[in-house]
């Protein structure tokens, strides 16, 4: 019988490393806002204003009820009424994000970093948290035309590229050779991070020879995720940049060190694809001795599944969170049999939404669901396999709900 892999402040001495070194900076640290009473009062009252305004919606507002396998009918917001919570919560959270967020002058550097990749106007999100590679750690979150990247403020590294428009269709002619995307993946690097990638081991890979992921790892070291720590930027076989994703600013001081979370840093869980926390329909195929908890050594179950795309194969796994406020979510995504666009979608209470991952440009990483910024509580996350063919593979693994 599967059980959940859940990681939270009760679960002590099993997860998290109690400090990070940050290698291969590019800039001197900056510490992060400090917080206090007052932010987390002015936080609270925030918080407690939009569940007042959401509860008076509820009652009086334009609602429809939606059938959940667990929790029955649903009352949710429809028409002007969602629209009107969405904006809502929406200016609630820039408003958080400013109790805490660095001064705009601050952030000219990290700005100026990304200038250098994209010529489009960038424009700051939001700051926040990323468990999965180092829970301490506070990252902010930038946008352009294009894509969205992440910059970690201790280090100014950028530690994530992501495109913003994942349904994209992407050149897969094979303009270039393995050995002429690997010179363009460390070309890549040298311009973002300028890491030493013949200090690191590599550990290439690629979907079905259309996608390939040029990854070097720091052997013998681990993130607090339990995880090797990895430079990765993925192109087409047409030549066309997929992501980038650098852990290395994470890498763990005394790998063997484990702790709880520290108290202040609020909701972190991880929910498995097995056990109490998790619901399936439909007919799904097994993969043993992959996927997070495999990588990551410390849970189970060390396995994923997948299903192939279209109907009649209709396969839907649903994680059901334990209660939360003001969360985000991210979704493992494996390195094989995950080539769909996968659509994942996040209840919350009062309204759902819903974001495409296509999960044939990412390999063996976390990455964002709620890709907008955090939700006001997360209740249950569903993944179905419907798409076009029958040919792409949508997998189901890990997911992870935490306070950004």
């Amino acid at each position: 019988m599967k059980t959940i892999t859940k990681i939270s402040l009760i679960v002590a001495l099993i997860f998290l490393a109690i400090t990070v070194f940050p290698v291969l900076a590019n800039s001197e640290p900056v510490s992060p806002p400090p917080q206090n009473s007052w932010v987390q009062e002015q936080t609270n009252r925030l918080l407690r204003e939009y569940q007042r305004a959401l509860a008076y919606e509820l009652q009086h507002g334009e609602t429809t009820t939606i059938k959940d396998p667990r929790k029955g009918y649903v009352k949710i917001l429809t028409g002007a009424s969602a629209a009107k919570l969405q904006a809502l919560w929406r200016e609630t959270q820039r408003r958080i994000d400013a109790l805490t967020a660095r001064p705009s002058r601050d952030r000219e550097k990290a700005i100026h970093l990304i200038q250098t990749l994209d010529s489009g106007t960038i424009r700051y999100l939001y700051h926040s948290k990323m468990p999965y590679y180092d829970a301490k750690a506070e990252v902010e979150v930038y946008k352009s035309d294009r894509f969205q990247y992440t910059v970690d403020i201790g280090t100014g590294q950028i530690i994530e590229i992501a495109p913003l428009h994942q349904m994209r269709q992407y050149s897969l002619e094979p303009a270039y050779s393995r050995t002429e995307l690997e010179e363009k993946a460390r070309e890549f690097i040298a311009k973002v991070a300028g890491v030493n990638l013949d200090a690191l081991t590599p550990a290439f890979g690629d979907k079905e020879g259309k996608t390939f992921f040029f990854r070097w790892e720091a052997s013998g070291q681990k993130l607090s995720s339990g995880m090797t720590p990895f430079i990765q930027v993925g192109f087409s076989r047409g030549g066309e940049f997929l992501n980038y994703v650098n852990t290395l600013p994470f890498v763990q001081k005394f790998p063997s060190a484990r702790s709880s979370m520290q108290s202040s840093y609020g909701f972190s869980e991880i929910y498995a694809n097995g056990g109490a926390y998790w619901y399936q329909t439909g007919s799904m195929t097994t993969v043993n001795n992959a996927g997070y908890c495999y990588f990551a050594g410390w849970c189970s179950p060390k396995n994923f599944f997948y299903a192939h795309g279209a109907y009649p194969y209709n396969a839907v796994g649903r994680w059901y969170p334990n209660p939360n406020s003001n969360v985000k979510a991210a979704a493992f995504i494996p390195g094989t049999h995950a080539t769909n666009y996968a659509k994942y979608y996040v209840y919350s209470t009062g309204y759902y939404n819903w974001w495409y991952i296509n999960q044939s440009i990412w390999y063996n990483t976390w990455v964002t669901i709620t890709q907008e910024g955090p939700v006001s509580d997360i209740w249950d996350i569903k993944l179905t396999n419907q798409s076009g063919t029958t040919s792409p593979q949508t997998a189901w693994d890990e997911v992870w709900v935490y306070n950004p």
